[in-house]
């Protein structure tokens, strides 16, 4: 009996530690994302003809950012995502809220509690798992859905789009559908849109080999070349204007006339 007993301790003993282990090993990386193991990753590997993942990665990164040597971090210390996490609260609740003056499309924004109750926090936006696509997909392909049926109950209408990511898109995609409306290969953009827009604008021409043209739309007497033309309002230092005369230009010779604004 006494024999018994001591094996029973032993027994619940070591149960007791795998258990712990197990969940504090929960915590890491590796056990809380899906993933290749080793054996999967030796099939890959050899499959595409490398024997190891550094052999892989000095095969597809350029030399030009590829770093040879580990960088020497200032701390070798691994820790789990939950103390990430609570070690990026500490840093950010040191920061100090300043009025922002960068301009450019950023500005400080009030968000209704109800949105971030029900969205922002909402586990269900952020955890559906796709393959090749972020968990956070998901959330945003539902929330697009709801906008647009939002939108039909409100206007009544058969269909309704959905909005783009931003604001540098939506203007890529005015490009492409004003070029397809009328074949016409130049675009007008205003010198004084946000820089991440005309950056966007030139990247989706130059492909389409469409010509961008950027200045003041004040000073285009005939607009009859370009296949639309794109405005800001207001614009990115801040500025009202008044475009009246440019769009009843741009339409007298049948361009299309985008607009981009701050609707909130």
């Amino acid at each position: 009996m006494f024999r018994r007993l001591n094996c029973l301790r032993r027994t619940q003993r070591f149960y007791s530690l795998n258990a712990s282990n197990s969940v504090f090993g929960r915590e890491s990386f590796i056990q809380r994302h899906i993933g290749p193991n080793d054996s999967d990753q030796k099939q890959m590997l050899k499959e595409l003809g490398y024997q190891s993942l550094e052999d892989l990665s000095e095969a597809v990164i350029p030399d030009s950012v590829y770093l040879p040597k580990t960088p020497n971090l200032k701390s070798s210390v691994i820790i789990d995502e939950q103390s990430l996490a609570t070690l990026i609260k500490s840093i950010a609740s040191k920061n100090q809220k300043w009025r922002s003056f960068i301009g450019m499309g950023y500005y400080n924004c009030h968000t209704p509690h109800v949105i971030v109750r029900n969205m922002l926090e909402n586990p269900g936006w952020l955890t559906p798992y796709t393959p090749y696509q972020e968990e956070i997909g998901q959330g945003r392909l539902e929330s697009l859905l709801n906008f647009q049926t939002l939108v039909v109950d409100l206007t009544c209408m058969d269909v309704a789009n959905a909005s783009l990511l931003d604001e540098a898109t939506s203007a890529s995609e005015a490009l492409t559908m004003t070029f397809r409306h009328n074949k016409r290969k130049r675009w007008f953009i205003a010198d004084n849109v946000h820089p991440q827009t005309l950056s966007v604008v030139q990247t989706r021409a130059s492909a389409l080999g469409i010509e961008v043209c950027s200045g003041d739309p004040k000073q285009v007497n005939d607009f009859k070349s370009y296949s639309g033309v794109l405005l800001q309002y207001p614009d990115t230092y801040g500025n009202l204007f008044d475009y009246s005369d440019v769009v009843h230009k741009a339409h007298n010779n049948e361009v299309r006339f985008q607009y981009q604004y701050n609707n909130t």
